[in-house]
């Protein structure tokens, strides 16, 4: 019965290929995938669905591979490893491929984290400095700063402090 095989790239860019029996590398527009008979489609361009009649899924239906050298290690030990070693081996490499998938997957779309300059960190404390002495200054004329003080952005503290300095000075 045919199965359906949603093939993921591996870091290299690699997928396993049913009509070579060998790996290739998935190149936008030029993956000979695209031409091939046994091309289901292309997971949204996560890789390649490719459908052949798979006797270790007798079931049909799908099968996700994120390790292509286990399928290609699953497909070439047909005769000489017994079928349920076999696929203990392949889902145990499957499984940890696919935890890898996941992991570069959740690194690619975080944000990586900023860590500002010395020189603007530096900035940042004086400006602070600043502001906290600000705030004081209005406690002293009974104005209450507003929630989140110490969390606004460095322009509005800099314009917050050029208005007090104006009102100080009148």
């Amino acid at each position: 019965m045919d199965t359906i095989h949603f093939l993921y790239p591996d870091e290299n860019g690699c997928i396993y290929c049913k009509r070579i029996n060998g790996l290739i590398k998935i190149l936008p527009m030029k993956t000979p995938c695209l031409t091939c008979g046994k091309l289901a489609g292309t997971i949204q361009g996560a890789g390649c669905e490719c459908v052949w009649n798979d006797f270790d899924f007798e079931n049909g239906g799908t099968v996700a591979v994120f390790d292509p050298l286990a399928e290609y290690d699953r497909i070439n030990q047909f005769k000489t490893v017994p079928k349920k070693k076999r696929l203990a081996v392949w889902e145990y490499r499957n499984e940890w491929a696919h935890s890898k998938y996941v992991q570069a997957q959740n690194e690619a779309f975080s944000e990586p984290e900023q860590k500002p300059s010395a020189r603007r960190e530096k900035r940042r404390e004086k400006l602070m400095g600043e502001v906290r002495t600000l705030r004081e200054s209005l406690k002293e004329y009974g104005v209450e700063p507003p929630v989140g003080f110490p969390y606004v952005s460095e322009k509005d503290m800099e314009d917050w402090l050029a208005l007090w300095q104006r009102f100080k000075s009148k």
